[in-house]
Formats: C-alpha cells, sequence, structure tokens
C-alpha cells in the first residue's frame, strides 16, 4: 500500500506546506549544514538561519551569502512519517516570480500580476511568462509529462493528432539533491537540500507573449513628445521665416585634410573657404559642451540657439552616430529628407539627405574627400513634411535603441518578488511512471542588487595594498605587458599632462614608426587607481556626503 507524499519544511524548522529557505554564511556552507543536520541541538538551531521575516532578501553569491532550500518528504497519513528516499525517483525546486501591474501609461500599482515562470522552448530561452493554474502544476520538464492515452488505438491515434505539433515549454529547475542517508537517520525525515542563485546570465532571446500587462508588450519607444524634444531645430516646421544657418557655417565650404608630412600620422583637420576666399583651419565645436544659453527662453524647444554652431554639429552627431540614420537600419528619415530641397550659394541645390549626410561625413567622421557647402539660407520645412521628418526620426531611433537594449534577464527586475516552490517524482505501482507532487509556495523574496551591502555576519572580501616605501618600490618588476600602437605612444610622448588639461593637444606626434610593448607592475596600477579614486570621492563628498556611509577606516594592528 502507498501513500501520498508531502514535501514541507523539516518538521524540526516548524513543518507547514512549503520548503524552508536558509540564509548560511559559512564559506563550507553544505559541510557546515550536514554537520548541523547531524547533531539535535545545532540542528535545532537552524531554525536562526531561516530566511527572516523581516529581511525576505535573496543574496547573490558575491555577498558571500548562500540561499539553500530543504525540504521534508513525509508520508500524508496520521503522524507523518518519513518516506521511504527509494520512492522518489528524483526532486527539484522552481522560481517562480510576481511583478507589479502597470497602468495604461506604463506606472507601476500596488496590485501584483499572476505567477510568472522563466521557461525555455527546445533550446531557444523564452523568458518569464505567465502561467495559469493548470501550468504550475505540471513536470517542469516538457518531455517528462505523460500524455493522455484513452488504451484504444483508434482514440490514442485521435487524440495524437489533436496535440501541438511544437515542443512544449519547459520550466527552469534546480535539482533537489537528497541528503546523505546517515543524516536523515540522525534527524529521523527524508531530507532534500538545493542552493538557489538568484543571479542568471539567462536573457530572453524574444518579447515575452501573453496579455499579462506587468510584462513589456514589445520592443521599448519613444512617445511623440519624447521626439519632439529630441527633434533638432532645424528639422522642425517652418512655414514662412527660414531657420537661421549659424554665420560661421552659412555659405561656406568645408573638407578634411592631412597636416601631417607622414603618411602614417593622424593629423585629420577640418578645412573651411568661403567662395574663392583664403583658406583656413576651422576649429570643430564640441557638440555636447554645455553654455549659458542653453534652456534660455529666446533658444528654439531643447536649447538650440539657431545661432550657435554647435548646435547644428550636435544635430549632426544625432543622426549620424545617435540614430545611424544613413546605416540603413530604417530608410524612412533619409527618404523623407531627399524630397527637401537646399539651394546653395553658387546657385545650385541639393537634397537635404545628401546635404546633412556629406555634413556629418566631413565634421564628425573626419573623412577625406568630401566636401560639403552650407546654404546661406536653410530650406521651408512645411508642417506636414515635418510631421513625416518627425515619425522618420522615430522610427530611426526606435532601431537604434533596439540594438542596444536587450531583452530582460532572469533576476534584474528590481520590482519582482520571488517565491520558490519543490516538487518530487514519486514512484507508485512499479509499472506506472512516477506521480508528481507539489510542495506550496514559499514566502515572497526580493533579490538584493549586486551593489547593495551583505548582510550581518557575511565575510568581506580583501584586497592587500602594496606598501609604498621606497624600498619596496625599487623592488617592483613588470609582472604585465601593454601592447602600444605607435600612434599612441608617439601622442603620449609629444604631449604633456599640463598642455592637454588647457587644451593645447599636439595632433601631429611625430616618432618612430614603430609599435611598442611596455612592461608594467600591476599593483602600481591598482594604487594610481586607488589615489584617483580617493581624491575624486573627497571632491563629491561635498556634494553627496556620502564618505561616512561607504568607506570605513578602522586601525589595523601592526601585528595583523
Amino acid at each position: 500500500m502507498t501513500h501520498d507524499v508531502l514535501l514541507r519544511a523539516p518538521h524540526f524548522l516548524g513543518g507547514g506546506t512549503a520548503p524552508a529557505v536558509l540564509r548560511l554564511l559559512d564559506q563550507r556552507f553544505i559541510p557546515t549544514l550536514f554537520d548541523d543536520l547531524r547533531d539535535p541541538e545545532r540542528r535545532a538551531a537552524l531554525v536562526d538561519k531561516v530566511l527572516p521575516a523581516d529581511d525576505p532578501t535573496l543574496y547573490l553569491p558575491a555577498h558571500r551569502t548562500f540561499n539553500v532550500v530543504i525540504a521534508e518528504a513525509v508520508c500524508d497519513i496520521p503522524g507523518k512519517p518519513r518516506v521511504d528516499p527509494t520512492r522518489i525517483d528524483s526532486a527539484g525546486v522552481v522560481v517562480r516570480r510576481r511583478v507589479p501591474k502597470l497602468e495604461e501609461d506604463g506606472a507601476p500599482t500596488d496590485a501584483k500580476s499572476g505567477p510568472q515562470r522563466w521557461v525555455a522552448e527546445d533550446q531557444t530561452v523564452l523568458g518569464w511568462q505567465p502561467a495559469v493554474q493548470p501550468d504550475l502544476d505540471v513536470d517542469p520538464e516538457a518531455e517528462r509529462r505523460p500524455l493522455l492515452l484513452a488504451g484504444t488505438a483508434a482514440v490514442d491515434a485521435a487524440l495524437a493528432r489533436q496535440r501541438p505539433t511544437q515542443p512544449q515549454v519547459s520550466e527552469a529547475s534546480t535539482k533537489l539533491f537528497p541528503v546523505p542517508p546517515d543524516i536523515c537517520d540522525a534527524a529521523g525525515a527524508t531530507l532534500y537540500f538545493a542552493v538557489i542563485e538568484p543571479a542568471s546570465p539567462e536573457t530572453a532571446e524574444q518579447p515575452p507573449v501573453g496579455d499579462d500587462p506587468s510584462l513589456p508588450d514589445g520592443p521599448a519607444t519613444y512617445a511623440d513628445d519624447e521626439i519632439r524634444m529630441m527633434l533638432p531645430a532645424w528639422l522642425r516646421p517652418a512655414q514662412t521665416t527660414p531657420k537661421t544657418v549659424p554665420s560661421e557655417l552659412a555659405g561656406k565650404t568645408f573638407w578634411v585634410e592631412n597636416d601631417s608630412d607622414g603618411a602614417d600620422e593622424l593629423d585629420l583637420v577640418v578645412k573651411v573657404r568661403e567662395g574663392d576666399g583664403p583658406t583656413s583651419t576651422y576649429d570643430v565645436p564640441n557638440p555636447w559642451a554645455f553654455s549659458s544659453d542653453e534652456g534660455s527662453t529666446d533658444t528654439e524647444i531643447g536649447g538650440e540657439s539657431l545661432t550657435d554652431a554647435k548646435y547644428f554639429v550636435r544635430m549632426l552627431s544625432q543622426l549620424q552616430l545617435q540614430w545611424a540614420v544613413w546605416e540603413g537600419k530604417d530608410p524612412s528619415l533619409s527618404n523623407t529628407l531627399r524630397g527637401i530641397t537646399a539651394e546653395l550659394p553658387d546657385g545650385t541645390s541639393t537634397d537635404l539627405d545628401d546635404l546633412l549626410k556629406r555634413a556629418a561625413q566631413v565634421l564628425i567622421l573626419r573623412e577625406e574627400g568630401v566636401t560639403v557647402t552650407i546654404p546661406e539660407e536653410w530650406p521651408l520645412i512645411p508642417s506636414e513634411t515635418a510631421a513625416v521628418v518627425q515619425d522618420g526620426v522615430k522610427r530611426a531611433a526606435e532601431a537604434r535603441l533596439a540594438s542596444y537594449i536587450r531583452h530582460e534577464g532572469r533576476y534584474e527586475r528590481p520590482d519582482a518578488l520571488y517565491h520558490i516552490r519543490a516538487f518530487a517524482r514519486v514512484q507508485g505501482h512499479p509499472e506506472c511512471p512516477p506521480d508528481l507532487v507539489w510542495s506550496g509556495n514559499t514566502g515572497e523574496y526580493r533579490v538584493a542588487r549586486w551593489f547593495e551591502g551583505a548582510p550581518e555576519g557575511a565575510i568581506m572580501p580583501t584586497i592587500e595594498m602594496p606598501s609604498i616605501d621606497r624600498g619596496f618600490l625599487k623592488s617592483l618588476r613588470p609582472n604585465v605587458t601593454m601592447k602600444v600602437p605607435r600612434e599612441l605612444f608617439n601622442f603620449l610622448q609629444n604631449n604633456v599632462p599640463e598642455d592637454m588639461l588647457q587644451g593645447k593637444v599636439k595632433n601631429n606626434a611625430g616618432g618612430p614608426l614603430f609599435d611598442w610593448i611596455c612592461g608594467f607592475n600591476i599593483s602600481i596600477i591598482f594604487v594610481i587607481a586607488f589615489m584617483l579614486l580617493i581624491t575624486f570621492v573627497l571632491l563629491l563628498n561635498i556634494a553627496f556626503w556620502w564618505i561616512a556611509f561607504f568607506r570605513i577606516c578602522i586601525p589595523l594592528p601592526r601585528g595583523n
């Protein structure tokens, strides 16, 4: 005669319907746990290591903290005797989550979603997917789920035709290992344990499916007002009066030359000429440098002064680098700009797409062999065309965003709450497949972020700093090498830090025409980095007043 089986927290940890989660700080935590389970007094003291209700946090391995699930298998009859371990075919745990439900505008609410499972189909990681109750009780491994059979060949064939042809998804699980028999005998229980590490390199390989409002709905998108704020002033509508062209750019021709004598030197400068006038060097303004006119009332939306060349160059940087308009990801903006004509000073005309692309090649990319002439008057952009331009910017910006944003990682959502559930496959009659038994859910836990401090009692890693006395420093020898290309080496040799801080940089860094390999002592590199760290920490402490919270120094006895 067989009995139903229950998976629960061990009786010496209170029993219940769900497994227990222990927070262990010992470096050799598994042998220590086994020693605790052997000894009656230490076994009873394990209740103090159960995840506390006032800190329901799963810490990461980086915190030198370990989360161990421990479960007891008992017969579901009065007295709850231990299960014969030979009846347990295999066992494991799953980690599921709930997240805040979202408003229509994406704002979180106090309500939580239903449970979600981390699933995969074949070798494709689908990520977190909402699950209804029947899905929560099936075997996590799709290939181990029993098929529904009627025992009649014709009916079984009909049932087979109704099954999905695509593989079913499998839920990620962690194996529950049996505690050694002698320890189980000492504890008078059939015990299993698993280590839960709430850190995973897995990332969903496609957007989630389902109608759960807490899950992101497809790729990230920009709202129209966000696009309007990003839209450069020269691409906004102007029905009657043309936009101003900065005087230092208007009517002038720009190109790039190499001023150095050697073909191997990188000394590219931008040249400028107005009409048939003399040629001079043009100092391209920093497009992202802050100036006092940003945000002033006499500028365009977003703080772009139409008389400042910096904002014109910023537009080129956005188009070329930020949105990659000419890389072919989304041609809609480029196609729209081709329909806008700009008149050049010599009486010829060009389309706005070619004009802006050439300007970006010269002023942003510093490409040789390209020439661009900036119009004296900016072309009019009617409202209807500007709307198409704005839509093109939106498409280009979202295409670029999609190349940077990956789908969700397993434990990366900071507002998610996770619970753990154990399962076991229990042998019944020899001729029958194992029965699947589920425990109840544990409490809900948050996952600590990597930058949070470890719990009290965890061992902090120690990094030993080298001494800086003269005798020790003289004894150091290079223990790491860096291969330095000749351009970088010659540049550093021909520029001193004082001049570089004042903006006096010598681009023409002449020197030997061969690469270098340099040996350094890595401990000295670390000392320099530490000094720079402390310097900036002290400077920023003026604003943040943070040193007392994250840098705690205590005297170390010389004997240690």
